[in-house]
């Protein structure tokens, strides 16, 4: 018989992940297992220019930008996640394929619930697609949640 423990959901704030989450509320409910929502703060790249003003400090500028992520992903967590679910809210830093299947792996989750946004041609060569990289590298299932959102072309 199917049964899932853990199930991780990345969020990327986009209106897809927030559907996404709703069928990982759902699965979770059914099951009763554990929702873990993942965001994936993309590493900070400033120009040198910026580095080198006068007063910028960057290590306040990473603290408040993983703040502001944390504070979001809690609020998307309290206004989205029934209280009845048990459930975690996880903030990494780095390459979102990459960060998404280290979670899963260190997690030992059962299953992902990720969103696709449906980029095709020059947008899903340009940008490459996280899901599909999770997909073809995953230690666990994986369902993907299109978006009722009409795709980009």
């Amino acid at each position: 018989m199917l049964s899932f423990k853990k199930i991780l959901c990345p969020i990327d704030f986009s209106e897809a992940s927030l559907e996404s989450l709703k069928t990982a509320c759902d699965m979770a409910a059914q099951f009763k297992a554990e929702l873990l929502l993942l965001y994936v703060r993309p590493m900070t790249v400033l120009p040198p220019e910026v580095l080198g003003m006068p007063g910028f400090n960057f290590v306040q500028f990473e603290r408040q930008q993983s703040d502001e992520a944390q504070r979001r992903l809690e609020g998307i967590a309290r206004g989205q996640v029934p209280g009845t679910l048990a459930s975690r809210v996880l903030l990494r830093e780095g390459d979102a394929g990459h960060e998404i299947l280290q979670t899963a792996a260190d997690e030992k989750v059962d299953i992902i619930v990720i969103a696709t946004h449906g980029m095709t041609g020059w947008r899903h060569y340009l940008y490459g697609s996280v899901t599909q990289r999770v997909l073809q590298n995953t230690p666990c299932s994986v369902l993907v949640v299109r978006s009722a959102s009409p795709r980009s072309k």
